[in-house]
């Protein structure tokens, strides 16, 4: 599993081509051993008050997934999901397909 940062310092688009590029070179070494990438965000609002705001929601995590495309999958974080004031809804609409992985804290 990853964890995505929430905030990155400087150009948050650069940074985001820039994690959807490694995670998916990460991705094809995982794929290689049948192995899924598990896509972690990072909820609390205090950790991204220092730089630009990148994906720590679930609809930003979900993004991300397909960005990187097949074999790239949600690992659902209690305590993220939580903290990101995402509902009970919003996990209701997921696929077992979107889900590589579920933490609960």
């Amino acid at each position: 599993s990853s964890s995505v940062p929430p905030a990155v310092p400087g150009n948050p688009v650069a940074a985001y081509k820039r994690l959807v590029k490694r995670l998916r070179r990460i991705r094809d070494v995982l794929q290689d051993h049948g192995i899924l990438l598990g896509v972690e965000f990072v909820g609390p609002k205090n950790s991204r008050a220092d730089g630009h705001p990148l994906v720590h929601d679930l609809p930003g995590a979900i993004d991300l997934c397909s960005d990187v495309g097949d074999g790239a999958a949600l690992l659902i974080d209690s305590y993220h999901w939580y903290t990101s004031r995402a509902t009970l809804n919003d996990l209701m609409m997921l696929s077992s397909d979107q889900i590589a992985h579920v933490h609960i804290n």
